[in-house]
């Protein structure tokens, strides 16, 4: 009989995460009525049976089984100790909540403090002790998400006065993000995915977790292998062919143009902060590598290769920006200005010049012919690094207003915030913005990868943060347990 009751207390578990437990020491508590998000998905607090609670002032997250699996936990109840565990697994699956209740936000409700043993990660917790205990409500652990137990449960967490709490089981570091057709590149803990720009067929393109940098070019993406003395590779974008092209050290990718493949060589990191380094090139088969001397980048140079050009910040000359031809001929300081970002389209660069002291706000959106002729402002918006131009709109991060994504008529007629996302702007093409869902600038970790359609309005998540199961070979697509 003892065995039956076990199972059918570790079977409650699994589904919902409830448990019977001795009662506590009853406290008040309410709905909150304020936006909540995991992992990018609104939680219908109102109707969920175990809705998010407040006590005290601080948000309390409840340990359903759903959310726990959503967020990277793991709970599991020990009857003969009588100690309720709660692990990081590191493992994220969809938010798939009951919605059951009617909740009233008006209304108090009764929680009781938990009087029995909790581990977390393996310590124990003197929960009588807490100036913010873990409570229990309708048979469901409540874990308060102060900053103390938000960083022992590795949650992210992020408030907004206007757009409310979201939650993230992680915020890794998401780089190289390149739209092509309809795919979106990227690495992800130095590995290699795609994914449709509908949220589709994400595939691992090559998971051995040394993607340093990368290119894609046609069928091809050109890489720098980290686990082989960072050497420049190509593979073919369906994970086959995987190809090594030059026995050298490299710092950094430039461009691919006219099969010819422009690098930076590995150097001294000091060395190549204060001076920079000549610009290389190689054809696409590995063969007949060229130095160009005249061309002289920075790791902060941000260079882009048009038509022939390369376009860059020359951080040795004050950040001053410069072009050149591909073979270092006619270079050219294009500016009287310091330029902190640019974007270039239909033979106009638009840039915003670099604040004056470190922290200053930016003196707005300039633009100039590619030449660095007719110089004007076209805008007092102040701009961060990441924007990008389509159809007259300008798309952007607004640095005043926490980074919200916002538009901006590049008259200046209009001037709107869109969501309150903290957008980092990859690319704006065919009617629609593609932006990172970022922690707070200086962190570079992302919440989730969106699509912004400009004629309806609508915002789609592309990309989870993570997916539930990394392990898999080169060239599989992973279907199972995508967060969208």
């Amino acid at each position: 009989m003892r065995k039956i009751i076990i199972v059918l207390i570790i079977l409650g578990i699994l589904i919902t995460g409830s448990i019977s437990f001795a009662s506590g020491k009853a406290v008040e508590v309410i709905v909150p009525d304020f936006n909540i998000e995991i992992n990018g998905e609104v939680i219908d607090n109102q109707h969920n049976p175990y809705p998010f609670l407040s006590y005290n002032y601080v948000t309390y997250v409840p340990m359903t089984a759903d959310y726990c699996r959503s967020l990277g936990l793991t709970i599991s109840w020990d009857d003969p100790a009588r100690i309720f565990s709660i692990t990081k697994n590191n493992k994220y699956f969809n938010v798939n909540p009951t919605l059951t209740a009617n909740n009233d936000i008006n209304e108090t409700y009764i929680a009781e403090i938990c009087d029995y043993n909790i581990s977390l990660n393996g310590e124990s917790i003197d929960n009588g002790k807490e100036a913010y205990p873990i409570l229990l409500f309708r048979d469901i652990v409540y874990f308060p998400l102060t900053y103390s137990y938000s960083q022992q449960l590795g949650l992210i967490t992020c408030w907004d006065d206007v757009y409310g709490l979201k939650i993230y089981g992680d915020a890794p570091f998401i780089y190289d993000e390149t739209i092509i057709d309809d795919w979106l590149y990227y690495v992800l803990d130095y590995n290699l995915y795609k994914v449709q720009t509908d949220g589709s067929q994400l595939t691992l393109i090559a998971g051995t977790g040394d993607i340093y940098d990368m290119l894609v070019s046609d069928d091809w993406i050109y890489y720098i292998n980290g686990d082989d003395d960072e050497n420049l590779y190509k593979i073919k974008n369906d994970g086959s062919e995987k190809i090594r092209l030059l026995r050298c050290p490299l710092e950094d990718l430039v461009g691919v143009y006219n099969d010819r493949i422009y690098y930076l060589p590995k150097q001294d990191f000091d060395e190549y902060l204060d001076s920079g380094t000549q610009l290389h090139s190689v054809r696409t088969d590995g063969k007949n590598q060229k130095r160009i001397d005249d061309v002289e980048i920075s790791m902060l140079s941000f260079p882009v290769i048009i038509d022939g050009w390369i376009y860059y910040n020359n951080y040795m000359d004050n950040e001053f920006l410069y072009k050149a031809r591909l073979d270092g001929s006619e270079l050219k300081n294009l500016g009287s200005k310091r330029c902190m970002d640019y974007r270039i389209k239909d033979d106009t660069i638009y840039f915003t010049p670099y604040p004056t002291e470190y922290g200053n706000n930016q003196e707005g959106l300039f633009i100039m012919d590619l030449d660095g002729n007719n110089m004007s402002k076209i805008l007092d918006e102040t701009i961060y690094y990441d924007f990008d131009i389509e159809n007259d709109w300008l798309y952007y991060g607004n640095c005043e207003d926490n980074n919200r994504f916002y538009k901006a008529k590049l008259d200046g007629s209009v001037i709107s915030c869109i969501n309150g996302d903290m957008s980092e702007i990859i690319k704006a093409s065919g009617n629609k913005v593609y932006y990172i869902d970022s922690l707070p600038k200086g962190y570079g970790q992302c919440l989730k990868i969106v699509v912004y359609d400009i004629e309806t309005g609508e915002t789609t998540s592309i990309l989870p943060y993570r997916t539930a199961d990394q392990h898999c070979t080169d060239g599989q697509i992973i279907e199972n347990n995508i967060n969208r």
